[in-house]
């Protein structure tokens, strides 16, 4: 196993991963607390952002905010500087906010 391979089943959804990288998945995060701690915080993140649920990010920051893992805490609290936007960019679809192009005449 990779340093690349590990990272890729932990950041990942683990319901897209193979029964095979789930199990690799879960004997890591079993060795760690602190990293199966923050893989649990990033995942639930990631679920706020594909499913457009940017009304639950003010329960994951307090979940982030109580992490141990400084550069989780430090991302919640920048999210937290401008929580109402982030909130609702966190509930729209990417459709409504693509870069519209320039006509050129």
């Amino acid at each position: 196993m990779t340093v690349r391979q590990a990272t890729n089943w932990i950041t990942r959804a683990p319901d897209t991963l193979t029964d095979e990288h789930q199990a690799r998945r879960h004997t890591i995060l079993d060795r760690c607390p602190a990293l199966r701690e923050a893989a649990d915080i990033v995942s639930s993140f990631a679920v706020i952002m594909a499913n457009l649920r940017g009304h639950d990010l003010p329960g994951w920051l307090d979940k982030a905010e109580a992490s141990t893992a400084a550069a989780i805490r430090s991302f919640a609290l920048g999210l937290r500087l401008d929580l109402a936007a982030v909130t609702i960019r966190l509930s729209m679809s990417c459709a409504h906010h693509a870069p519209r192009r320039a006509i050129r005449t």
